[in-house]
């Protein structure tokens, strides 16, 4: 019995490929957009995330003020009058490249004497000029990948602009993405250069702070004025991973949705071949196979619809994150935050979630079709 059913499943589909095609189609369609929005969303969390952790470094607090912005006078006040040492001033910002295709990057702009502790762009092991980097001319290090893109090489000067403000900045040194950490966005300039890129020339975006306990914090919070606060670092990307989690889910339940979509297409695409089918299976009932044949018949075919289309889906799936991957970028940089994303990431999870989805949908899409067929009457049909 279970080769004439198999036959019989084979015949009808090879008859009716329009039918096969649609219910693949729904399938394919569903997935792919699952996959693509997880691995959009799990591509810019990753970019934002090892991002924050090379501007961050070791740091353990940042000073902050109300206006997002400091005072560098408190900077001079701390290190100088007060002998503080585990400190390091930031100016932390958004620039666009001139030939980078009007991407926008991170400037982080840093004393290099004082960041030493803090981040590995400079150092006692610096493989640049730190005179030419702190000196009057503005100066920075530029990311070897986007060196490469725009044909640039240190000695030249590469034109940066802020809110349409341009400013010819010369390259002294490259950042290779295993010495930059996963700063391979992030432009990184003396704090002199950061102020006058940032239009900032008294203030600080924040001060970096290094403290082994809270009892190291309070002669820091004893001198500072009125509204300026020590934070942890970590606060900062809590509060804008929180933003951003609305966002997020928005997109996961526009995936489910489309998901729900091709279930809906697979189920009638189902029904209808067993509605096709029904005088079909009469005859198979009548002729000794059981009910219980039948609904695997059913639920193989809809297997195999189900593995086929995931698989489709999976990669167009891929496919699809990558131009999708830009839009979602572009709208947290302006809803939310700055964040470059160049690469696509692919985690296994995200595949597994995708295929175990599709299979699942299809199955569900299958269960009232098959029930339908189980419960045909060899009596009424043959009547």
């Amino acid at each position: 019995m279970t080769s004439l059913l198999t036959r019989s499943s084979v015949r009808y589909l090879l008859r009716h490929p329009a039918l096969l095609a649609l219910s693949i189609l729904g399938v394919a369609v569903g997935v792919a957009v699952v996959v693509s929005i997880d691995l959009a969303n799990s591509s810019a969390e990753r970019a934002f995330r090892l991002s924050s952790e090379s501007v961050t470094g070791r740091a353990t607090h940042r000073i902050e003020g109300p206006a997002g912005s400091v005072p560098d006078s408190i900077y001079v006040n701390l290190r100088v009058r007060h002998g503080v040492r585990d400190i390091a001033p930031v100016m932390e910002g958004s620039v666009v490249v001139e030939g980078y295709e009007g991407r926008t990057l991170g400037l982080l702009g840093i004393d290099p004497f004082a960041d030493a502790p803090f981040r590995g762009f400079a150092g006692p092991d610096a493989s640049f000029d730190l005179a030419s980097f702190v000196g009057e001319e503005p100066s920075m290090l530029l990311p070897s990948a986007i060196a490469d893109r725009i044909g640039a090489s240190p000695g030249d000067r590469v034109t940066l602009s802020v809110r349409g403000r341009p400013m010819s900045v010369r390259v002294i040194g490259l950042l290779a993405a295993e010495s930059a950490g996963s700063a391979s966005d992030l432009i990184v300039s003396d704090v002199s250069t950061a102020k006058k890129l940032l239009g900032m020339p008294n203030h600080l975006s924040r001060i970096d702070v290094r403290a082994e306990s809270e009892s190291a914090l309070r002669p820091i919070r004893s001198v500072l004025p009125a509204g300026v606060r020590v934070e942890r670092s970590s606060a900062r990307s809590e509060t804008l991973e929180q933003m951003t989690r609305a966002f997020e889910l928005n997109l996961q339940a526009l995936s489910l949705l489309a998901l729900v979509v091709g279930m809906f297409l697979t189920y009638n695409t189902i029904s209808f071949s067993v509605v096709q089918r029904r005088r079909l299976i009469g005859r198979l009932r009548a002729v000794g196979v059981r009910k219980s044949e039948i609904a695997r018949s059913i639920a193989v075919e809809a297997l195999l619809v189900g593995l086929v289309g995931t698989a489709f889906g999976i990669l167009a799936g891929i496919v699809l994150a990558g131009g999708l991957l830009q839009l979602i970028t572009r709208t947290i940089n302006d809803l939310y935050f700055t964040v470059s994303v160049r690469q696509l990431t692919i985690p296994w999870w995200i595949l597994v979630k995708g295929a175990a989805l599709g299979v699942g949908a299809t199955l569900f899409a299958a269960w009232m079709p098959m029930r339908s067929a189980v419960a045909t009457s060899p009596a009424d049909v043959l009547r």
